[in-house]
């Protein structure tokens, strides 16, 4: 019989055909777990506790819980992903009752650029605002943009895209390329060396085309690449915001959406009364201008229009 002794608390034995083993095993109970007290994060970031196990050679069993999972989550391993604006407890604790706790504060994103989805109908356009959230002095932007087949960038009599900007951007210019993955990169940046006003808002408009024969559907246009240009002083430097994508549904044009943007508003009624006086307006879809359906397009369509206005939630 061959005997090891690795301690003296207790006896397990494993006999086979030719010998006997003995291990004298102890079980070290756990004294103490030390994690941070506290803990700030922004939504959208991850972090992972490491926690510290007095004495150092036990072994626990660990488990975790957040007592706002909404708020911020956490799994088996530690690791925290922060969801929303608010506060949480996490605590981690041990087979044998020992436990630490952290106060998790997870602040709102910031320094980014977001849109929201949106809608347009296949053989129109659409008019997309970009905002941007910011708590630096922001100089200028960056971003690369991704759209589905089918789906174009509207062009000026200029040949340049129809981007503008916005009172957040007036000092601005705004610019575009095709890169070489086929993506459009914009730039936005003032010669004046002027910052983007305000702290939160649309910085810009792109407005897209949309192919008639697109099939109807959900497709997805991505913004990659984003940067911001913080300025402090005469320092310079770049923010790398998180990349984005929205989703764009594409259908039928709405009876009464005659400028094919997407939504049936005063714009379409006014957009009727200019054809009516032959001012013939740069987009006009005729097909849906004929709201009340007797054949004709007149005052009773722009009526028309302004009761589907009326009657929107």
């Amino acid at each position: 019989m061959e005997t090891y002794t690795l301690c003296t608390r207790e006896d397990y034995t494993i006999r086979t055909s030719s010998n006997t083993f003995t291990y004298n095993i102890t079980v070290v109970d756990i004294n103490s777990i030390n994690i941070p007290n506290e803990q700030t994060l922004t939504v959208g970031d991850t972090y992972t506790f490491s926690p510290v196990i007095i004495p150092t050679t036990a072994t626990p069993t660990l488990s975790w819980t957040s007592t706002n999972p909404s708020v911020a989550s956490i799994d088996n391993n530690g690791k925290v992903e922060a969801l929303s604006e608010g506060t949480t407890t996490i605590t981690c604790m041990a087979n044998n009752g020992v436990s630490a706790s952290c106060v998790v504060t997870v602040k709102p994103q910031m320094n980014y650029l977001y849109s929201a989805d949106f809608s347009g109908g296949a053989g129109g356009h659409v008019t997309v605002p970009i905002l941007m959230k910011n708590d630096i002095n922001v100089a200028g932007f960056q971003f690369d943009l991704t759209m589905p087949e089918g789906v174009t960038l509207t062009m000026k009599g200029d040949g340049t895209a129809d981007a503008t900007v916005t009172e957040r951007t007036s000092t601005h210019t705004l610019s575009g390329t095709t890169t070489a993955s086929g993506a459009v990169r914009f730039t936005a940046f003032s010669t004046k060396n002027a910052l983007v006003t305000g702290t939160e808002g649309a910085v810009m408009n792109i407005r897209f085309d949309v192919d008639k024969n697109m099939a109807h559907g959900d497709y997805d246009v991505k913004f990659t690449n984003v940067q911001l240009t913080q300025k402090n002083g005469s320092d310079l430097t770049t923010v790398y915001a998180p990349d984005f994508t929205l989703k764009m549904s594409v259908g039928a044009i709405a009876l009464g959406d005659v400028n094919a943007d997407g939504v049936v508003n005063v714009t379409d009624a006014i957009s009727i009364i200019g054809y009516i006086v032959e001012e013939r307006p740069t987009w006009f879809t005729e097909s849906v201008a004929d709201v009340n359906g007797d054949g004709f397009i007149d005052v009773a369509d722009v009526v028309s229009v302004i009761d589907i206005v009326l009657s929107q939630e």
